[in-house]
């Protein structure tokens, strides 16, 4: 974490040198957004981050190649790739007929100052032009013939990019129940850097101004406040799950009064209501089994350097040991639970549209309804029973009903 924190860095940072261009606030974005790329593919390759040198090496190739007036600096072949796309896009976006000269004066405006004569763009660049839809009138003037310009399929691929952007907005917005987790900031930055990629592409590309705050707010997503984690424990959890290591956790129950050590073989980390859990198979003697710990009673996290790491099993996922839908607790015992619902509350309007264990069913009766299903979640469904308040009463198991009738005595005794 800490050398991908030092690339952003370098990337933020002014070279020594007086800069070639001043970029302006939606570029100085973009042109971060290129860095990040070029950061991210330079670790896939390499292991390691670019140094310093290389970064502003990079930030000066991209300025000088799309953001700077003047482009004589480029290669040939850059230069005439950038050429071609200018050219076409002011044929497309002008919709009108246009002379060679035009067209050159048009370059060299652009920021192509070299290269960019009538002759050049005769030889060069016009038969790549033609080869790409643009057509000469009888005038001698150039142009994108209707047909090839298709306003069809351009309305198509703007309401297509529209519906990427909205996209892109919900999961936006869906971050925010993750606001003060370790991911958040993550996937936050790159939620960010597509909004703006998109953003810009529509006002280059269709002139067309969104209207963001009906893209952004007008679908939202509500969840409890996560609890906090150290510094650094989801980093070094998700380093040993990358490569299966095992991890020394000192951790402190809610049942136990001191911290205890577990060594442990990290197979997922959940999200559930607010808080992030490790689900792994703990290989202490005394612990021996597979079990969840809540991130925010990890103390300390170590990845064990010693040995070789752990194969995963095929049926690591959480999900393939749990019956139920009441969260990421699990027991091991299956039992079946039969709860009555009161006729006509909302308790059952509410519980009736949705999944709550394996073998569902409800069934109507005289006073209501029963609702019956199998699950290995027994402390999530008593709160959850007891949060029905008198709209739900629980018919079995016969611990369920002794615990629920407990709760409500100690309930009346507060009054």
């Amino acid at each position: 974490m800490r050398k991908f924190q030092q690339g952003i860095v370098r990337m933020n940072r002014k070279p020594d040198c007086k800069r070639e261009e001043s970029l302006d606030r939606e570029n100085e974005i973009e042109l971060k957004r290129m860095l990040h790329a070029y950061c991210f593919r330079y670790r896939l390759r390499n292991g390691s981050e670019p140094s310093e040198k290389l970064v502003q090496k990079e930030r000066a190739r991209l300025i000088k190649k799309h953001f700077a007036n003047d482009k004589s600096g480029l290669s040939q072949s850059e230069k005439e790739e950038g050429q071609l796309k200018c050219l076409i896009r002011f044929l497309r976006d002008e919709g009108g007929h246009f002379t060679l000269e035009e067209m050159s004066d048009h370059l060299v405006g652009s920021g192509y100052t070299v290269g960019s004569s009538v002759k050049t763009i005769y030889r060069r660049i016009l038969p790549e032009l033609m080869e790409r839809g643009v057509e000469k009138d009888k005038q001698g003037k150039y142009y994108i013939p209707e047909y090839h310009r298709n306003p069809e399929m351009e309305k198509r691929m703007a309401d297509s990019m529209k519906e990427r952007m909205q996209a892109v907005s919900i999961i936006s917005n869906f971050l925010e129940t993750l606001k003060g987790t370790p991911v958040y900031e993550k996937a936050k930055e790159y939620v960010d850097d597509e909004m703006r990629a998109y953003r810009r592409r529509e006002r280059h590309e269709s002139k067309k101004e969104l209207d963001e705050a009906s893209l952004v707010s007008r679908i939202i997503f509500m969840g409890a406040p996560a609890a906090k984690i150290q510094n650094g424990i989801w980093d070094v959890l998700n380093s040993a799950m990358q490569e299966n290591k095992y991890v020394s956790i000192l951790y402190k129950a809610e049942e136990r009064g001191k911290p205890q050590k577990y060594t442990v073989q990290p197979y997922q980390l959940i999200f559930d209501n607010g808080f992030w859990d490790l689900w792994g198979m703990c290989t202490s003697t005394e612990h021996m089994g597979r079990k969840l710990f809540n991130l925010s009673r990890i103390i300390d996290v170590d990845i064990l350097k010693k040995g070789e790491p752990f194969i995963l099993p095929d049926n690591y996922d959480f999900r393939s040991t749990l019956a139920g839908n009441f969260g990421c607790y699990n027991d091991d015992v299956v039992e079946n639970y039969s709860i009555m619902i009161k006729k006509d509350s909302y308790a059952y309007q509410y519980i009736k549209g949705r999944t709550w264990g394996e073998f569902q069913e409800i069934k109507k009766v005289k006073d209501g309804y029963i609702l019956e299903f199998e699950a290995t979640q027994y402390l999530p469904i008593l709160r959850w029973v007891m949060s029905w308040g008198p709209d739900v009463k629980p018919l079995e198991p016969e611990k369920l009903v002794r615990d629920w009738k407990q709760k409500i005595r100690e309930m009346a005794s507060l009054g």
